[in-house]
């Protein structure tokens, strides 16, 4: 064990001493150059992590993302409306959800013609009367009030006037 330290320890001793006969070896220019070179690459960095933390545009310019996503077909509207749908699902826990979504579908709208803006509003109907049918469904049927029993002696017994007691109230003074 102490054999294997001593050899690392010499092997690391002569790799310090190639490094700093190789530094000795080089000539101003070289030694200006390994610095700016150190310096270009240090800032090079500095400046993909400062990209990936306050840019809103993506590293990779392969991915596709909201920002760069310009859908021709109706296949790829239909992928950029899975991207939408996902990206608004993710907010839809804010109390300012309703909001967004109002305000968004409102400017949006404002290019569409009468008769597909009628077609959006229809859809939106349609969506609500079954979202509500849905929920009717899932709280069930509310338990309804108890009806009073009545039978044909009761009933009779409260509409036969014949019965007034001897007229106990007649005397009242």
């Amino acid at each position: 064990m102490k054999q294997v330290l001593k050899e690392k320890e010499e092997k690391e001793r002569e790799e310090k001493e190639a490094r700093a006969a190789a530094i000795a070896a080089k000539t101003p220019e070289e030694i200006l150059s390994d610095k700016m070179l150190a310096q270009k690459l240090a800032e090079d960095s500095d400046f993909e992590l400062t990209a990936e933390m306050f840019a809103s545009k993506p590293t990779d310019p392969t991915l596709v993302t909201l920002d760069n996503f310009k859908p021709a077909t109706k296949e790829e509207f239909k992928q950029m409306t899975e991207m939408l749908q996902k990206k608004l699902m993710s907010l839809e826990t804010s109390p300012h959800y309703f909001f967004l979504l109002d305000s968004v579908l409102s400017k949006a709208m404002l290019s569409l013609a009468t008769e597909d803006l009628r077609k959006v509003a229809t859809s939106f109907n349609v969506l609500a009367n079954e979202k509500a049918k849905m929920e009717k469904a899932k709280k069930g049927k509310k338990p309804t009030k108890a009806k009073l029993a009545t039978t044909k002696a009761s009933s009779s017994a409260v509409n036969d006037y014949s019965n007034d007691y001897n007229n106990d109230f007649d005397d009242f003074m």
